[in-house]
């Protein structure tokens, strides 16, 4: 095997891993910030409301802005952001699973699967960032 397909190999396996990686970290800070949230005693509506939204959102985005960066930093390539296509196309993919679970018209996929695709680009922008600021 040459030295490219192996390094092709090599960054492949980080990216698919970062992504594995980055589930577990969503999973863990969703667990977290609900546990979090439940010990929050208030009558305020508008702050509960945020407070679920936060616990909702949150945990997908910072997953994917870890597996961003653990790509940027990881990737053995000239331009190691573009290894972020990879579990970008994953999340997409695992997006539009749940949108379809949870969907009872076209419109709800729709929407569902647009807002679920979000973590793909926070994913791709954050893999940009780290390699903008790689040692």
């Amino acid at each position: 095997m040459t030295q490219m397909r192996i390094r092709t190999l090599r960054n492949a396996f980080i990216a698919c891993g970062a992504y594995y990686a980055s589930t577990w970290v969503a999973s863990l800070l969703s667990w977290f910030l609900t546990s979090a949230a439940a010990s929050v005693q208030t009558s305020d509506y508008a702050l509960r409301s945020e407070i679920r939204s936060i616990v909702n959102g949150a945990p997908d985005a910072v997953g994917a802005a870890f597996c961003g960066v653990a790509i940027g930093l990881l990737a053995d390539s000239p331009a190691p952001a573009r290894w972020t296509a990879l579990p970008a196309v994953l999340m997409i993919l695992a997006s539009l699973q749940r949108a379809q679970i949870f969907a009872d018209t076209w419109g709800s996929f729709a929407t569902q699967a647009l807002i679920g695709s979000l973590p793909a680009a926070v994913c791709i922008a954050a893999g940009q960032i780290a390699t903008r600021h790689r040692l």
